[in-house]
């Protein structure tokens, strides 16, 4: 079975995969009723079910991505034994800001199974995985037996999987009822005042429009005790980590170069995780050793810096290896190889220059950004410190014993026409964040 289909790459299979490892490798676990300890939510599940730990890990194999209008996803057996976990791609848009994870109708109010407010597509395919994977512990277990689909079984290992792995680890970053409804009504408000500072500045607008727009803006901010000062900081009190996939493909890791210079830019803290999930497997001479390993990076800061973070990698990644093969088709590499320099050679100078180009364009993009914003307040300097100060504390929080690390250059031959087509691709990269997202710093708010 293909891996990967209708039209997905292997970013958004490395993405699950990534995803999923987190998911099987979080612990330890402790059941308090039962006074047992396990390594993690593998070892866990395999005690539970009473099968190998390897075959519970071995979900992470048989993964699948797609997308399809229906956008249902699936596990899926033949004679019995697993053979596909397909997550679909098809509905996950409707996440993008957010919103409410359907369970099935039987146990959707169950307050440990059943829907669940997610934050953000990630947080929507880690609810998907823990689904999927309660079919596949049940599919292991069952040896023949006719079960329900979502029957007893499925909801016992369900329910395992959600109150020791899967809600810890959303509860982490979550937002309390209080804070989801203040997020939707600032929300809200914000974009109508902003939509009514631009009807009242308008060239367009005409005397009335314009007069009646300041009007409405005047009394709003009244009522809800706003300053022009509060509008432009567009403040967000809430920090949350996303994850990135480092992709190896043809031999290269390319956001173990570029996830610093993106997390600089986008004003968040990054951690790349060497993801290992170790497991044991019972063969005739003894104890055979499986491990899995998907590296991944993590982006630590505000709401919308993440988000623009998660954006500017999978864009950038897609970016240097759509180039990559343009240069492949230029005259410039085929004169290059007529004077006996390698294919593999010229790539690898071609990635490496746009890859540094990148970053650089970061760098000084992130300076002209962060200087732009303190000269348009008078207190600029001192909330850019204070947002500073703030996210690198609760980052210390979060990873007390983590060094700083800022990544390697490389010392492999450059070749000057790859390196100088590496660099004018690179400059053709749009880094602007998308449509929707406002070039503000998110600050805690004020006590």
């Amino acid at each position: 079975m293909k891996r990967i289909r209708d039209g997905l790459t292997d970013w958004h299979l490395e993405y699950c995969r990534a995803l999923a490892l987190r998911l099987l490798g979080h612990g330890p676990i402790r059941e308090p009723e039962k006074d047992t300890f396990h390594v993690n939510l593998t070892d866990f599940l395999a005690a539970e079910a009473g099968v190998r730990s390897a075959d519970i890990a071995g979900v992470i194999d048989i993964l699948a991505v797609t997308r399809t209008e229906s956008g249902i996803s699936h596990h899926r057996s033949i004679n019995d034994y697993p053979r596909e976990l397909a997550l679909n791609y098809g509905s996950l848009e409707e996440y993008l800001a957010g919103g409410e994870f359907q369970e099935y109708e039987s146990y959707a109010a169950d307050p440990l199974i059943g829907n669940r407010w997610v934050q953000n597509v990630e947080e929507a395919i880690l609810m998907t995985l823990g689904h999927e994977l309660a079919h596949h512990v049940v599919a292991l277990q069952r040896k023949g037996r006719d079960v329900k689909p979502h029957g007893p079984e499925f909801k016992h290992f369900y329910s395992l999987i959600r109150r020791f792995a899967l809600n810890p680890m959303l509860d982490e970053f979550a937002m309390d009822t209080k804070q989801r409804a203040a997020a939707r009504f600032e929300t809200r408000l914000i974009n109508k005042i902003h939509a009514l500072q631009k009807m009242a500045t308008d060239a367009t607008s005409n005397e009335n429009e314009a007069e009646r727009a300041l009007a409405q803006l005047q009394a709003l901010k009244s009522k809800y005790g706003l300053t022009d000062t509060v509008l432009s900081d567009s403040t967000k009190p809430h920090v949350i980590e996303r994850t990135v996939p480092v992709v190896r493909r043809e031999g290269y890791k390319a956001l173990s170069h570029l996830c610093w210079g993106i997390a600089r830019f986008c004003g968040v803290e990054a951690v790349l995780h060497p993801g290992r999930l170790v497991s044991w497997q019972e063969i005739e001479r003894g104890i055979r050793k499986v491990l899995w390993t998907y590296d991944y990076v993590t982006y630590f800061g505000s709401t919308s810096d993440t988000e623009m973070a998660v954006y500017l990698s999978e864009m950038i990644f897609h970016s240097l290896f759509d180039e990559s093969e343009r240069y492949r088709t230029t005259e410039a590499y085929r004169e290059a190889l007529a004077v006996g320099h390698k294919s593999r050679t010229l790539v690898f100078s071609f990635r490496r220059a746009f890859v540094a180009r990148i970053n650089r364009r970061l760098e000084e993009s992130r300076k002209a950004v962060r200087e732009e914003w303190v000269a348009s307040r008078a207190d600029g300097r001192e909330l850019m410190t204070r947002k500073d100060a703030t996210l690198q504390a609760l980052f210390k929080q979060r990873y007390p014993r983590l060094g700083a690390f800022q990544g390697g250059s490389s010392s492999s031959t450059t070749i000057g026409s790859a390196d100088r087509a590496g660099r004018s691709a690179a400059d053709r990269v749009n880094l602007n964040r998308p449509v929707g997202q406002a070039r503000t710093l998110a600050l805690g708010h004020r006590r």
